[in-house]
């Protein structure tokens, strides 16, 4: 596993128990360290009455020495299974993820001009489940935000609580997929949801946002996560217990099925992570021009099942265009843009 130096330590179950922790938090819970802060709590309740429900996930934020990395979870969570042994929350390090195949990390001033532009969409295969809701066409983007004009945008990067702001998107990755899932189906529906600004997402922030999309009787019928634990460069790590229960809690207390989850498999070298490897997602595989799957897929673990789509291929006109940010040109190809796909499909 990584050495995990995010700075900060979550603990995420169903707002009643976490706020019960939140209150035994001096007495009970808080590790001897120096350096540990007061646990935030983070729900949606403030942002909507809808997710003011004990079910509803919610997350305490510690934060602390870098340098203690996993230590300050081990003790915190032992404490916690002191204090109630049978207590429903999950609790991990911090870590971050990315846009699977991101484009570049710009910095760009206000979020910069983005320009995206598609390509060869007359040659597109795309196989897809059934939509679990036929006729729903609401889709939640989770990622870098969208630029497009008419993009509605809930931030989750710049306070405590969720906020609708203009379009904006740093990356441009958001902004492809989006534009990829507008182009494929006309009628779809799409809320951006914004979990990182350039190119890294705190865990905290991607748990909150699948939070506000998962809950099952929002407003939702796709949730498309092209993101990836597994960080290109950095090592392998088996962190994500906390997105799959996220999952779980919703399905099981939110009233119903939910919509459908869906994932990119990833790009090579990144490895198969979370959120793909959530229980019941629809992970996608991008295709070659050819229909084969394409060379550049992350490999999916033996016996699971995908879905596929067009993904592209590098190369002059064989890619599915470009998304251009503060002036910096990034080609579209890969699984990202595969699962925008798929999702286009799941929101007929």
């Amino acid at each position: 596993m990584c050495d995990l130096t995010a700075g900060f330590t979550t603990v995420t179950g169903p707002a009643g128990e976490i706020e019960g922790i939140a209150g035994a938090w001096d007495q009970r819970i808080r590790p001897s360290y120096e350096g540990i802060s007061d646990p935030e709590f983070r729900a949606l309740g403030a942002y909507d009455a809808h997710y003011r429900d004990s079910h509803c996930p919610a997350v305490l934020v510690i934060r602390h020495d870098p340098l203690l990395g996993s230590l300050v979870a081990d003790r915190v969570d032992s404490a916690i299974r002191r204090y109630r042994p049978d207590a429903d929350v999950v609790t991990e390090p911090g870590y971050y993820l990315e846009p699977v195949g991101s484009t570049p990390a710009v910095p760009a001033v206000g979020g910069g001009i983005v320009t995206v532009s598609l390509a060869n969409l007359n040659r597109l295969i795309v196989t897809a489940p059934a939509p679990a809701a036929p006729g729903g066409h609401s889709v939640a983007v989770i990622d870098t935000g969208d630029a497009d004009a008419s993009a509605t945008v809930i931030d989750f990067t710049q306070s405590n609580d969720p906020q609708q702001v203009s379009p904006v998107d740093a990356n441009g990755h958001g902004s492809a997929v989006a534009k990829m899932i507008r182009a494929r189906n006309s009628a779809a529906t799409i809320e951006s949801l914004r979990v990182c600004t350039t190119g890294l997402a705190a865990s905290v922030e991607l748990f909150l946002a699948l939070t506000f999309a998962l809950w099952p009787k929002g407003r939702f019928d796709v949730v498309n996560v092209s993101m990836t634990t597994q960080l290109v460069g950095k090592c392998e790590t088996q962190l994500g217990k906390t997105i799959a229960a996220i999952a779980d809690w919703c399905k099981r207390h939110g009233g119903g099925l939910g919509p459908q989850l869906v994932t990119a498999v990833g790009n090579l070298p990144q490895k198969f992570g979370y959120p793909a490897a959530v229980e019941g997602a629809v992970i996608v595989e991008a295709l070659d021009w050819s229909g084969s799957v394409a060379s550049y897929n992350t490999a999916a673990p033996a016996g699971l099942a995908t879905s596929r789509a067009s993904g592209g291929e590098n190369g002059p006109g064989q890619t599915l265009g470009t998304v251009t940010v503060s002036g910096t040109t990034t080609d579209l190809v890969g699984t990202s843009f595969a699962a925008a796909l798929v999702s286009a499909e799941l929101a007929r």
